[in-house]
């Protein structure tokens, strides 16, 4: 390196030169933001990170996990919040323990939260559970079947279930869970 830049005393304003250089050359690339001939704002897109709430576009948030508070659900069902687990396909689960004093060890439930798909509709739950009622959250429309487990939300064309796996103790609130977690969610997207 010292013979390209020569003695040492020349050898940072060399490299500055260079490195000044080669960030022209490449900020006067065809296309480039602020290119000669290139209008501001037309260079190639750049992905960030929307701000809250977190689907702004309208589109579908590619993970649910950063949309909602597991403290938040943990509140809702008065447990303790054990983990949160991303999924491979965008949805998230939360696990719980209790609180009760003398409860048994281990996992007293889980709250899912996924994005259905766009062919499913609200019918399609309402003809597979045929007991169940129309709720409406903050005027969103929901579908809940009789067993407590699965709430069905409608946001804009796309449909969210919000499920519960376990809580099954008389004293767990099954529908207030899957309401206000719902609630949540419809919050951020």
């Amino acid at each position: 390196m010292i013979r390209f830049f020569g003695s040492a005393g020349t050898r940072l304003p060399a490299f500055m030169l260079l490195a000044f250089t080669i960030v022209a050359a490449c900020s006067s690339a065809p296309g480039a933001p602020g290119a000669p001939g290139t209008p501001a704002g037309s260079g190639p897109a750049v992905a960030s990170t929307p701000a809250t709430p977190a689907n702004a576009g309208g589109g579908v948030p590619a993970e649910m996990c950063p949309l909602i508070s597991g403290e938040d659900i943990a509140m809702i069902a008065d447990k303790y919040l054990d983990e949160t687990k991303p999924d491979a396909d965008g949805s998230c689960t939360w696990t719980f323990t209790d609180k009760r004093p003398g409860a048994i060890a281990g996992i007293a439930g889980s709250v899912s939260v996924r994005y259905e798909n766009d062919d499913i509709t609200l019918e399609g739950p309402k003809a597979l559970f045929r007991d169940g009622e129309d709720v409406s959250i903050g005027g969103d429309r929901g579908y809940l079947p009789d067993e407590l487990v699965v709430l069905y939300v409608v946001k804009g064309a796309h449909v969210y279930a919000v499920q519960l796996f376990g809580f099954r103790e008389p004293t767990d609130p099954r529908k207030d869970i899957l309401i206000e977690t719902a609630r949540l969610l419809l919050a951020k997207v």
